[in-house]
């Protein structure tokens, strides 16, 4: 008799070899394409972040007091803008010092649309007499 696998058995263990290396590969494709998406979600929220920087020092200048800005490009739209303290809010004690200014950026990727705010304040200079 001779001695070896017989074909059952090798088709066997294949089978299982297989099986383990598809569940490997696609838990390490779903983790490459995670990778990519959290990526460009944090290169849109440094852009959402540099622009409410620029809109908060054009707020400095006196010259150019901008109340909303909207920006759009082919692949995210961003609104800024400027609002007042409630006066209902717990901080309306603040009212005549700092301002709201929120930021919304909405883009689509792959299909799925994303929406990324920032809520930030802002001091105002008070208004000099005379």
């Amino acid at each position: 008799m001779k001695k070896g696998f017989t074909l059952l058995e090798v088709l066997l263990s294949l089978l299982i070899l297989v099986s383990a290396v598809t569940i490997f590969s696609s838990t390490q494709l779903r983790s490459v394409l995670r990778i990519f998406k959290e990526k460009e979600f944090l290169d849109r929220a440094f852009i959402v972040e540099q622009e409410l920087i620029n809109f908060i020092e054009i707020q400095d200048e006196k010259s150019k007091r901008l109340e909303k800005k909207e920006i759009e490009n082919p692949e995210m739209k961003i609104v800024l803008q400027k609002m007042d303290i409630d006066k209902k809010s717990s901080l309306r004690s603040f009212m005549n010092n700092i301002k709201i200014v929120k930021s919304e950026a909405t883009w689509n990727y792959f299909g799925a649309n994303y929406k990324l705010p920032f809520v930030t304040f802002m001091e105002t200079k008070e208004k000099e007499a005379g």
